[in-house]
């Protein structure tokens, strides 16, 4: 097998060069990460919508969520799911800033929301990319 420094022209890196399989103990542990973490964005998200939770500790919150099964190694119609999933979060959290503008958030919460679905998008536009 070809790794990325001897992929040749006839074997090229994108197909000769995947990852090696994940141990059972690698899975097990990626599938915790991504349990704890769909387990903490609700609660994190409903101390948001009432105040007790800041912008920045939801959208860290929902970016874990995200990382943690991009990361695990999920590809195809599952990565997408959970990209379309990140930016209806994030667009939801946009929306409550923007009810919350200009009196309790400022300029600088408008603008991570912002960047929140953006980024998400991107995330799902690379999603696509990995099947």
């Amino acid at each position: 097998m070809a790794t990325a420094a001897t992929a040749t022209a006839a074997e090229p890196c994108a197909t000769a060069c995947a990852p090696a399989p994940r141990s059972p103990a690698l899975s097990a542990s990626a599938s915790a990460r991504i349990a704890a973490a769909k387990k903490l964005r609700p609660l994190v998200y409903a101390r948001f919508q009432s105040g007790g939770a800041t912008l920045p500790e939801y959208l860290a919150t929902s970016e874990l969520e995200f990382r943690a099964t991009r990361d695990s190694g999920i590809v195809g119609p599952e990565l997408v799911a959970a990209a379309s999933e990140y930016i209806a979060s994030m667009r939801k959290a946009l929306e409550l800033v923007k009810l919350r503008y200009p009196r309790v958030a400022s300029d600088e919460d408008l603008a991570r929301a912002e960047y929140a679905v953006a980024e998400g998008e991107y995330w799902l536009e690379d999603a696509k990319s990995r099947r």
